[in-house]
């Protein structure tokens, strides 16, 4: 897609702009006046019954107690999300030049997937935005990079 003449043209470096949250991220490469979307990551939450892990204890034929033991959800989902997302940049890395890194991701979890990325990525990275812009299309993302870069 052509970016608009107002914007950022990324003319002398390759940008890879990634765009993550809790449990999804889009992945764009712009170069030269043009922005192009790489991938995009969902990780949907497991599903479990609600009467997992129910127990109840007994005695004398009387119920003393019953409670749910449920496990943490999150802990799965955050896992498979920064497998997929070390994957797929690996996988960009590899057919990139890698030049330039534009990563804007909400500040609670700028440390948890800024820990995930390879180094690569982290030591190109040129800014940060925090906010949760996962699923905006690409020039609204461009014109907060413009606004951030120009601050």
């Amino acid at each position: 897609m052509q970016i608009s003449n107002q914007l950022p043209q990324f003319d002398h470096k390759r940008a890879v702009i990634i765009v993550a949250s809790k449990q999804a991220a889009d992945i764009h490469l712009a170069y030269q006046g043009e922005i192009e979307t790489q991938k995009e990551i969902r990780t949907d939450s497991p599903e479990y019954s609600d009467r997992e892990g129910h127990f109840e204890r007994r005695s004398k034929g009387k119920t003393l107690g019953a409670g749910s033991v449920y496990e943490d959800k999150d802990e799965k989902t955050k896992t498979d999300f920064h497998n997929q997302l070390q994957s797929v940049l690996k996988e960009i890395k590899k057919q990139t030049n890698l030049e330039s890194v534009i990563f804007l991701r909400p500040s609670q979890h700028k440390q948890d997937i800024k820990d995930k990325l390879p180094k690569v990525f982290v030591d190109s990275t040129d800014l940060e935005i925090d906010g949760n812009f996962v699923g905006d299309h690409p020039t609204k993302i461009l014109e907060r990079i413009d606004k951030a870069a120009n601050q």
